[in-house]
C-alpha cells in the first residue's frame, strides 16, 4: 500500500530470449479475496507490451526526470530498447 492506501502488484518476465525482445506479451493480474464463506475474484485490465517498449518507456521516464537509473540499469535498458540482449 502507498500513502493514499492504494495497493500495487507487479510481475516479471525473466530469461528473455533475443527473439522475444520485440514480441508482445499479455498479462492480466487478479486477486482473490475471501470474506467469510464467500470468495471474490477481481481482475485487472489486460496489458500488452514488448520488452523493447517497456525498456524505451523506462529510458524516456528518466529523460523526463521521473526516475534516475544507475549506469548498470541504463545499460540494460538501452540494450533492450535497441532490441538486443544486455551484455
Amino acid at each position: 500500500f502507498d500513502a493514499s492506501g492504494a495497493s500495487y502488484m507487479t510481475g516479471s518476465i525473466v530469461k528473455i530470449l533475443k527473439q522475444n525482445i520485440t514480441r508482445d506479451f499479455a498479462g492480466a493480474g487478479y486477486v482473490e479475496i475471501t470474506i467469510g464463506e464467500a470468495t471474490y475474484t477481481l481482475y485487472a485490465e489486460a496489458q500488452v507490451r514488448s520488452v523493447k517498449t517497456v525498456a524505451q518507456a523506462a529510458l524516456d521516464a528518466e529523460i523526463a526526470g521521473e526516475v534516475e537509473w544507475t549506469t548498470e540499469q541504463r545499460a540494460i535498458l538501452s540494450a533492450y530498447a535497441a532490441g538486443n540482449q544486455p551484455a
